[in-house]
């Protein structure tokens, strides 16, 4: 028997694996109903995106006036306690805020990512470092990053619809911290005309990687004019978006 042969055999008799899969199974229902502040809202207006970004919760009292007795009070002290030193704000939407097991919510890993809390935070690495990727370091204009010779990286805004917990551009996107005061890239056309000036100038720049914050929450008007003004360049041969 050929190796190929043995090794197409080896795959179809491995037997099923013991990893947990759950993941995968899309939640049903109106699972939102669970939580007391979204009790009475019906399914058209959860889903709306409008809804989602109107309603996310940005502070310890919106999340209360959600959850309410759902957790305890030491829950909501320990977040409290733990965003005081943050260097991430938090915006959590309502889908995100009710996938989240709250029974178990000091283990629950979508919890981990958006939502800190004092009693799991450690003492920073000695190493650690607000910018992490040092995209400052290699930025000629605001919200312009130009580390290597034929590619750049355009933060279009520094917002999310989400904030993650461990984002590497926590030195801009969100808002002030008590111990962080970030730069600012909000979606302005004056800082972006700065950053199509310099890939103009730049002839060498080949590829625009748009990022942001999210890029994709900007109003069409501002993705379009972003997306014809960088096609407007011959330099330019190849955009992506993250």
């Amino acid at each position: 028997m050929s190796s190929t042969w043995l090794a197409a055999d080896m795959l179809v008799r491995r037997p099923k694996s013991s990893f947990n899969e759950d993941h995968r199974v899309l939640e049903d229902g109106e699972f939102w109903r669970r939580l007391p502040g979204y009790r009475e809202v019906d399914e058209a207006t959860f889903l709306d995106h409008r809804f989602q970004a109107k309603a996310s919760v940005t502070r310890v009292d919106q999340l209360h006036s959600v959850l309410r007795e759902t957790v305890s009070d030491a829950f909501y002290q320990a977040v409290e306690q733990a965003l005081s030193r943050a260097t991430m704000s938090i915006r959590l939407s309502p889908y995100v805020i009710a996938l989240i097991d709250w029974e178990n919510a000091e283990r629950d890993p979508i919890r981990r990512q958006f939502l800190p809390m004092a009693t799991h935070q450690l003492a920073d690495h000695p190493m650690a470092r607000l910018d992490s990727l040092n995209e400052r370091q290699h930025s000629p204009v605001p919200g312009l990053t130009h580390r290597y010779r034929d590619k750049a990286l355009f933060l279009t805004q520094d917002r999310c619809p989400v904030y993650c917990r461990f984002c590497t551009r926590s030195y801009a996107v969100g808002n002030d911290t008590d111990d962080v005061q970030k730069d600012k890239i909000s979606a302005q056309l004056g800082r972006w005309e700065l950053a199509f000036q310099y890939l103009r100038e730049h002839p060498e720049v080949e590829d625009v990687i748009i990022s942001g914050g999210d890029s994709y929450s900007l109003r069409e008007d501002q993705i379009r004019l972003i997306g014809n003004t960088l096609l407007d360049m011959p330099n330019i041969r190849r955009m992506r978006s993250e």
